[in-house]
């Protein structure tokens, strides 16, 4: 992908261009995804459960997440049988 040298020499506006999430300077790139992605439905492998003796969490390993999320109880359903996971 050729690189914008210097922007300030070249005329930019109005064309379309890409980039990725992780260089967005603002706003916040975790921002960008909750927007862009907020509501998808991840699937994954309930591996542990935290109770705090006020609030249940389950930690669940999600296949393409490096480490396991954790997610309050109240907030998960379970897959149907037979259903890609």
């Amino acid at each position: 992908m050729p690189r914008i040298a210097n922007p300030t020499e070249t005329p930019v506006k109005k064309r379309r261009v890409s980039f990725r999430i992780m260089d967005i300077y603002i706003p916040d790139p975790a921002t960008i995804l909750i927007n862009l992605h907020g509501h998808d439905i991840l699937q994954g492998q309930v591996v542990d459960v935290s109770d705090n003796g006020t609030d249940v969490f389950m930690v669940v390993d999600v296949e393409g997440i490096d480490q396991p999320v954790i997610v309050p109880a109240g907030r998960i359903s379970e897959v149907e049988k037979g259903a890609n996971p």
